[in-house]
């Protein structure tokens, strides 16, 4: 579902009428103060929705929408996400807390008080356990589990300063932050400068107001500006884009950062990929939404009226109900990636896996023992009652070579067409697999 917000009222409409293109979104709900942000629960169950002096629930099931923060003193919220069911981080002027509902009743768990500055934009990463805030002056990325933080170089001296921050849904350490008209693309484990650094051209005008990633590409990225352009942007902007095959828009730019932008002709405030990321929603200030089709950029936005008297739409809220498929691929690749197992529920390494050895400061294992040596010895050691365990089968360091290599002809060092002597000769070929941990050389051996 999308969620839309205005100056005093909320809209909700599922994802199946909004494919449908209606001509307008009604208000399902009045509000009594103006929203600054807005956030659905991962589970979608709930939307959080915060303006400078309170945070409400509204939850989808029964419609009904109740207070859960209310702040005191002077401070005003300026940004809120959602990391769990009953989670939220938002930031109160210049501190970030993270905010924890039980039994109706809320507690703040961590407070983070980096910035000097108000924390205009906030931003987890796919796996949360990376934040990233952003002020006038600063961008910090704070590690959630152990409440440390590191503060990003190279944004430049002076102003303008970082308008937002957004982590990338496809890469847990790729951070996008955008200032003025220029979009700067961090590895938050290198924050020392950005890797690249991607100017809007000439070809749109305005500063960047709004940033958001496609779910169906892990390059695309688009960005709304204040004087009313969409411009499609690839992070990647000196590959090809086989990727995007379906979007034949692509095809005529191969090679270009800017793939494609499209004057709306009015000033936008929000913007949100559709949850299959075939369409970009950018919500106006005269309270349209207006629905871009990736795959007809020719024709124009459709056009849907939040807001019949023309208030500004403030946030836009996307369920994304692709979740569930990102999981299960995800699921998907760890079971491939496990180690198949045997028979008996040993786990076969892989070949390019590193196999637990002895360490380097004990003696190697002895050779495996050749049918001429032993009966050089005159000692044999007998399989028929020796069976490795499971954990000495994983730890195998060699294959096995197949038995017919190890076979010595009885003719040869034995007594000529013996059966006995044959029979012996194999007892000592087949000896047991030597335990890489050297268990089996304290065994006693058979004369």
């Amino acid at each position: 579902m999308l969620a839309t917000t205005t100056t005093d009222t909320l809209g909700i409409v599922d994802s199946a009428t909004l494919k449908k293109l209606p001509s307008s979104i009604p208000a399902c709900l009045d509000l009594i103060s103006t929203p600054v942000a807005s956030a659905w629960s991962p589970d979608n169950s709930n939307l959080f929705i915060a303006s400078s002096r309170t945070i409400y629930k509204y939850d989808s099931f029964s419609n009904i929408i109740h207070g859960v923060y209310d702040v005191e003193g002077s401070e005003s919220i300026w940004a809120l996400i959602s990391k769990e069911k009953n989670v939220i981080i938002f930031s109160l002027d210049n501190h970030v807390n993270i905010l924890q509902f039980h039994n109706s009743e809320e507690h703040t768990v961590q407070t983070l008080v980096p910035h000097k500055l108000p924390v205009t934009s906030l931003s987890l990463s796919n796996d949360n356990s990376l934040l990233a805030s952003a002020s006038a002056s600063a961008v910090y990325v704070h590690n959630v589990a152990s409440g440390s933080h590191t503060v990003l170089r190279g944004l430049g001296n002076g102003a303008p300063g970082p308008t937002s921050v957004t982590f990338h849904m496809h890469f847990r350490t790729r951070l996008l932050v955008s200032i003025a008209r220029q979009i700067l693309v961090y590895d938050t484990t290198r924050p020392s400068s950005p890797l690249k650094t991607i100017p809007l051209s000439d070809s749109s005008s305005g500063d960047i107001v709004a940033l958001s990633c496609s779910p169906f590409s892990k390059t695309l990225v688009a960005v709304a500006t204040s004087m009313g352009f969409v411009v499609m942007i690839d992070l990647e902007k000196d590959k090809p884009y086989v990727f995007f095959a379906s979007l034949l828009i692509f095809c005529s730019t191969p090679f270009s950062s800017q793939l494609r932008t499209v004057n709306i002709k009015t000033n936008p405030t929000a913007l949100e990929f559709s949850p299959e990321g075939g369409s970009i929603y950018v919500g106006t200030d005269d309270g349209k939404l207006l629905v871009v089709d990736l795959r007809n950029l020719d024709k124009p936005a459709k056009l849907i009226i939040v807001s019949e008297i023309g208030d500004p739409i403030r946030t836009l809220s996307i369920q994304v109900a692709s979740d569930l498929i990102f999981a299960s691929l995800v699921l998907i690749s760890i079971l491939q990636k496990r180690p198949k197992t045997n028979a008996d529920g040993a786990k076969t390494p892989r070949s390019n896996a590193k196999i637990a050895t002895k360490p380097s400061s004990e003696p190697l294992p002895p050779l495996r023992r050749t049918a001429s040596s032993t009966a050089a010895t005159g000692t044999t050691k007998s399989m028929s009652k020796t069976v490795a365990s499971p954990v000495q089968r994983a730890g195998r360091t060699a294959v096995v070579p197949p038995v017919s290599r190890r076979l010595v002809s009885a003719t040869t060092e034995g007594s000529a067409g013996s059966p006995l002597s044959a029979k012996t000769h194999s007892k000592k070929v087949l000896s047991p697999v030597k335990d890489p941990l050297g268990n089996m050389n304290d065994l006693p051996s058979k004369s």
